[in-house]
């Protein structure tokens, strides 16, 4: 997990419209160039965040647009042959992440809806306080991002 803490007077915002800022979310730490290991005393407030988007105007822009029209959509390994055409109503794309004292834990869950008449170290020592509006990413094991946010009121 990477915690992204803006320089005073800087907020997520600022980073997120930082081509930098983006390289480094999506970087794998292994090959920072300017790397050093130092001991962190980090202070981070527990969190619990979520978030809902429901994706099919965005899947129609990026051309994924037969899923949602039954007289061209096939979906005929998923249904019988005798039912009605189907097609895709509804997308949601859902996220809950949650840091406390045990660690920290994310969901993900996509829901597509159909609609159908049949259908239901060791070094330096620094303090690192998150006492501000921060960003978060957790990456897989190849360093692709699969969560991202952004804490905007963290309690102490």
């Amino acid at each position: 997990m990477k915690i992204i803490l803006p320089d005073e007077g800087y907020t997520p915002d600022d980073l997120l419209t930082d081509e930098e800022a983006l390289a480094f979310l999506t970087s794998n730490p292994l090959k920072w160039e300017n790397q050093k290991h130092l001991l962190v005393n980090m202070a981070i407030p527990k969190f619990d965040i979520s978030s809902q988007i429901e994706l099919s105007d965005g899947l129609k822009t990026l051309g994924i647009t037969d899923a949602f029209n039954e007289v061209v959509s096939d979906y005929s390994p998923l249904i019988d042959s005798s039912t009605k055409p189907i097609k895709l109503s509804e997308v949601l794309h859902g996220t809950r992440v949650t840091i406390d004292e045990d660690g920290c834990k994310a969901v993900a869950y996509t829901m597509m809806q159909a609609e159908a008449e049949f259908f239901p170290p060791s070094g330096d020592e620094i303090d690192f306080i998150v006492d501000r509006p921060f960003l978060f990413v957790i990456s897989y094991r190849d360093h692709l991002p699969l969560f991202a946010g952004v804490v905007n009121q963290p309690v102490e």
